[in-house]
C-alpha cells in the first residue's frame, strides 16, 4: 500500500479528485507536481497532516492551486518550497515561517516580500518577474546565498541589501 513512499512525482499530470485521495503521505519526503492541470479541490483533498518528513513541496505551473489550506501542518518539516506561477497571490501563510531555505514564488504578482520577514533560513530565494516595490521583507535573511529579482520593474529601493552586508 506504498506506505515506504518517499518521493512522488507527478509533473505535467491531469487526475481526477479520487485519484490523490488515498496517497499515503506519513513518510514523504517530496511532492511534486510541476504544470499540473490539478484543481484546488483536487490538491485540498491531500492529507498533509499525516505528512511527517515532508522537505520537499513543488507545485510550479499548477495555475489553478490558489492556496495551500493546510500548510500550517507541513511548515515544521519543509525546507524547499516552489509554487512559481501558481495562482497563489498572497504568501502570508509564511508569516513566521522559520525552516523554509529555498523559495521559489516566480510570476505571482507579488509587491511585496514581507511574510519573509522571520524566515532566517533562507538561502535561496527566487521571486522573477513580481511587481516588487521593495526588499524590506528580506532584510532578517541574512544567509541569502542566491536571490533572483529579475523582471520586478517596480523595484526600486534595494537598500536593504546594502545595509545587510554591513
Amino acid at each position: 500500500s506504498f506506505e515506504n513512499l518517499q518521493v512522488l512525482r507527478f509533473d505535467s499530470c491531469q487526475f481526477n479528485v479520487a485519484d490523490l485521495a488515498g496517497i499515503p503521505l506519513k513518510n514523504l519526503r517530496e511532492l511534486v507536481m510541476e504544470n499540473c492541470g490539478l484543481v484546488q479541490e483536487v490538491f485540498d483533498t491531500l492529507k498533509f497532516n499525516e505528512a511527517e518528513v515532508l522537505k520537499k513541496l513543488d507545485i510550479s505551473g499548477c495555475s489553478h492551486i490558489k492556496k495551500i489550506l493546510s500548510f500550517e501542518d507541513i511548515s515544521d518539516t519543509l525546507n524547499i518550497l516552489k509554487i512559481s506561477d501558481t495562482g497563489i497571490t498572497d504568501i502570508g501563510f509564511l508569516k513566521g515561517n522559520k525552516t523554509i531555505e529555498y523559495l521559489s514564488v516566480d510570476g505571482l504578482g507579488l509587491s511585496s516580500l514581507v511574510p519573509l520577514e522571520e524566515s532566517i533560513y533562507l538561502r535561496n530565494l527566487y521571486a522573477k518577474n513580481n511587481s516588487l516595490l521593495s526588499l524590506d521583507g528580506i532584510k532578517n535573511c541574512t544567509i541569502l546565498e542566491d536571490c533572483d529579482l529579475s523582471g520586478n520593474t517596480y523595484l526600486e529601493d534595494i537598500s536593504v541589501l546594502a545595509k545587510s552586508a554591513q
